[in-house]
């Protein structure tokens, strides 16, 4: 999923405002640090994604000759390809 950095800032503050507000987590360092932190996660678990898909398509191409003899679903292998490495990888999509 691709999100830009505009929405991924606006989601780790929406993020922060509400934990702050249900009173679920205490903030024992400055606000900008924790939104900061969050981006970084929420970053780095996109680009995971990103680098996971790729991993899938390269899978698939290399069995593109026996998938399409046995007449497989591309979609659907790919995504149990990649539910499989994202279980595997311990990967959030």
């Amino acid at each position: 999923m691709r999100l830009t950095t505009e929405t991924i800032t606006r989601l780790a503050k929406h993020m922060v405002e509400r934990l702050i507000e249900r009173g679920v987590a205490e903030i024992t360092t400055s606000v900008s640090e924790v939104e900061a932190a969050i981006r970084r996660v929420i970053t780095t678990e996109l680009r995971r994604e990103q680098e996971q898909t790729v991993q899938v398509r390269t899978i698939l191409q290399s069995h593109a000759r026996q998938m399409n003899k046995e007449g497989a679903d591309y979609q659907r292998m790919f995504q149990m390809v990649k539910r499989k490495l994202a279980k595997e990888r311990g990967i959030v999509i």
